[in-house]
């Protein structure tokens, strides 16, 4: 009997050669789930920026338009029925992306099959832009192909103009994301709300098929404490692999699918944390240090530990506190 052939997905993104972001943090859950993952990538760095020092890289877009077109060149790129997108270094590197969107999607439709693209926009976070403006813009023409886009909150308010501050707006928000693009499912990452000070907010909402009516929930996430790089990356892979092209027409399908990353995104932080706690108290005998070192050191102990999460990622734990909400008061105290 053959082996089944699995589903393959072209992952367009950043990527560095040590610690996990971009399709480092992206490839390894996908495979893992039994997606074969076909990594373009972006940027090459030789560790993520947070670290403060870093080598490597940004491609162009002739580049990153340049190795899909080998792809296309060896009738490759039509094996791919899903699309997964990150992080790209300027607007005409946004642009490419949406030229490739495209015409994979004319070349599936070719041959009488679907695409599904999970659009990360990744443009800043914690009210600060590390795109340029033109980014801005490419991101709000491209992002009208996409199928699912997964916005953190300020990526969010750079969408749509509006300021986020409660549950009321939030739902604002995901309402106007799919006026404006066309957008069929939203999910919004990391909401920070006056009302939840220590929690973060998830929501997510799916457009009702012909109407102009939305099926809208949100979560609400114990924080972690400290900064892990690549989460937003781990989310929208673990989004993408548990989605199903033929089971999103109804919202409650997204619902049922955040959950899963959440919990999921939530083991690997825990893992993660106790790992770096555990390693920064192994090595804190050695105090001949500089600040620098130090920096490095933390950063260090704080990358995801995937590897050690598989069980996590492929069987998601049952997390009895997280419960999806679908009221929407009208204040929050």
């Amino acid at each position: 009997m053959p082996d089944e052939v699995p589903k393959r997905i072209l992952s367009i993104q950043s990527a560095v050669v040590s610690g996990y972001a971009g399709n480092r943090a992206s490839t390894f859950p996908l495979q893992l789930l039994g997606y074969d993952v076909s990594a373009l990538n972006t940027v090459h760095f030789s560790n993520h920026t947070g670290y403060g020092s870093f080598r490597g890289f940004r491609l162009t877009a002739e580049q990153i338009l340049e190795q899909y077109e080998g792809l296309e060149e060896n009738g490759l790129s039509c094996r791919h029925g899903y699309l997964l997108t990150g992080y790209v270094p300027g607007e005409e590197g946004v642009m490419a992306v949406g030229q490739i969107a495209e015409r994979l999607r004319n070349e599936r439709k070719r041959m009488g099959e679907g695409l599904m693209w999970v659009c990360d926009p990744v443009m800043g976070d914690q009210g600060r832009l590390y795109v340029s403006q033109g980014c801005v813009e490419a991101y709000k023409d491209i992002i009208r192909s996409a199928d699912v886009i997964t916005p953190n909150q300020f990526e969010a308010e750079t969408l749509t103009g509006l300021t986020i501050t409660s549950l009321p707006t939030l739902r604002t928000a995901m309402t106007a994301l799919h006026e404006a693009y066309g957008v069929k499912h939203v999910v919004i990452t990391s909401i920070q709300l006056p009302s939840h000070p220590d929690s973060l907010i998830c929501a997510g909402s799916t457009q009702t098929p012909g109407k102009h009516m939305h099926a809208q929930f949100w979560y609400q996430v114990p924080k972690q404490p400290g900064f892990y790089s690549g989460t937003g990356d781990v989310f929208a892979a673990l989004l993408l692999a548990h989605l199903d092209a033929g089971s999103l027409a109804e919202g409650g399908a997204l619902q049922i699918v955040v959950r899963k990353v959440l919990s999921t995104l939530s083991s690997i932080l825990s893992r993660t944390r106790k790992g770096m706690e555990e390693e920064l108290q192994t090595s804190s005998t050695d105090l001949d240090r500089n600040e620098k070192e130090e920096k490095v050191r933390v950063i260090r102990a704080a990358e995801l530990r995937l590897v050690q999460s598989q069980e996590a990622i492929l069987r998601p734990p049952e997390s009895g506190w997280l419960e999806p909400r679908v009221d929407w008061p009208e204040e929050m105290n």
